[in-house]
């Protein structure tokens, strides 16, 4: 509920801050919008910096609605840091855990460990295997990803997708990756930063390598099934006359856990 407060209390101070990115023009994935209350997730990892890559999966399957009957990417998050030790790990592998409690082939990975039992196999590996891909992180694939969200007609659709980017620096880092600016630079969350929301970087300046993609509905080229949840289960974007009425008494409460980084 703090968090909640502090969200709908910044939300009410930021309005109007869209667009703060110049003369550039931001394209963000299907279902994402800049500011406060942008359908876009982003897991507080601040506590267990080894553990990026089970926040960025977290925020992944939060966005996309593949939650496990969760109510926030911290509570994946949580039920995550509940089953592994605190150490290196894959996004990627991550999400399919979480759909089928199927260790990684390369199990152990090079840090984290499964330290309870191997968990709860909340869908099932076929729907895994039919929600994912896997591409080089430069410009040309980001943009070419985001732009698909629109396209219904492509047989990569599916609805909208959480994006989970590998930048290769000491230990490795995962972060998510929500749009992008015509002038070249990207649009990210940072789950090992001490900000919740959205930053515009340059992508010049990150160190990334592969991106994975999880799909909201079951699309890779051959139709599976929806998903139940209906996808876009992140922090969706309020009515004006609702934010105003949810606000209205909440001007100088606590923020929540994480300070706030205007796009």
């Amino acid at each position: 509920m703090k968090k909640l407060l502090g969200f709908l209390c910044a939300l009410l101070l930021t309005v109007g801050t869209v667009g703060l990115a110049g003369g550039a023009t931001p394209v963000y994935l299907n279902g994402v919008t800049s500011g406060l209350g942008g359908g876009w997730a982003d897991a507080d990892g601040t506590g267990d910096a080894l553990m990026c890559w089970a926040a960025s999966a977290a925020n992944a399957l939060y966005f996309t609605g593949w939650d496990g009957g969760f109510t926030s990417e911290d509570a994946i998050l949580n039920y995550f840091k509940s089953h592994w030790t605190d150490g290196t790990g894959n996004a990627h592998t991550g999400t399919r855990w979480f759909f089928s409690a199927t260790l990684p082939s390369d199990y152990p990975m090079s840090g984290s460990t499964v330290n309870t039992s191997a968990g709860t196999a909340y869908y099932n590996d076929t729907l895994w295997l039919a929600n994912n891909g896997s591409w080089d992180a430069n410009y040309s694939n980001i943009k070419t990803w985001i732009d698909r969200s629109y396209t219904p007609a492509d047989p990569y659709y599916g609805g909208s997708y959480g994006i989970m980017a590998y930048e290769n620096i000491s230990l490795g880092h995962y972060i998510n990756v929500w749009g992008y600016d015509t002038d070249g630079d990207i649009y990210i969350t940072d789950n090992n930063t001490a900000f919740y929301g959205l930053e515009k970087v340059s992508l010049a300046s990150l160190s990334l390598t592969t991106m994975t993609r999880l799909s909201e509905n079951g699309w890779d080229g051959n139709y599976i099934e929806p998903n139940p949840s209906n996808g876009n289960g992140g922090n969706q974007v309020l009515e004006p006359a609702t934010m105003i009425l949810l606000g209205s008494g909440l001007i100088g409460l606590a923020f929540g856990r994480r300070s706030i980084r205007k796009v």
